[in-house]
């Protein structure tokens, strides 16, 4: 609540462009480069921090869950010695480890 406080104040003191037109390019700044470099956006990291799974909004649009349990998670559960990728990233144990 605090942060649209804040946003509303920040838009009305800018007179619709200033401080908000700046905030706005450096959030947009900042995406860019995160995406670059991880795949992911600010807003995904966000939620991602929030849910303590690995979230992307990009997901949605594949028609996947927003959040999925983090892959080296998911890789130790699975207890393989080779796994393998299929095209639309699911993962798949090619040979399991002997007991």
């Amino acid at each position: 609540m605090k942060y649209i406080i804040l946003g509303l104040f920040l838009l009305f003191i800018s007179g619709c462009a200033g401080s908000l037109g700046a905030i706005t390019s450096a959030l947009g700044g900042a995406d860019f480069i995160t995406r670059l470099f991880t795949d992911k956006g600010v807003v995904d990291h966000a939620i991602s921090e929030g849910q303590g799974k690995d979230c992307k909004i990009s997901n949605l649009l594949k028609e996947k869950k927003l959040c999925e349990e983090k892959l080296i998670d998911k890789l130790i559960e699975m207890n393989c010695q080779t796994f393998k990728w299929t095209e639309d990233d699911n993962v798949i144990c090619e040979r399991y480890h002997k007991k």
